[in-house]
């Protein structure tokens, strides 16, 4: 799966900014870079911690992560 550069740089910026809870619009922009981490192996609770929050609470951006795993070839560019 290809990440965007500024889709990436955004996802780590929402990433390290703990000063509040993300709103849906900001896990939107971050889910691809969440997902492909997972998907890579690596600890994504761990890389976006803010947006493992969201989706603990977020039914819809949980059915939206829960696609995204379910079918990644459809979020390739």
């Amino acid at each position: 799966m290809r990440i965007k550069a500024r889709y990436r740089r955004l996802a780590i910026e929402i990433a390290d900014e703990e000063t509040r809870p993300l709103r849906c619009y900001e896990v939107d922009d971050a889910l691809e870079s969440y997902v492909d981490a997972e998907l890579s192996g690596e600890d994504a609770r761990t890389l976006y911690p803010r947006v493992w929050a969201h989706l603990q609470t977020c039914a819809r951006c949980h059915e939206t992560y829960e696609q995204m795993l379910a079918n990644p070839e459809e979020d390739e560019e």
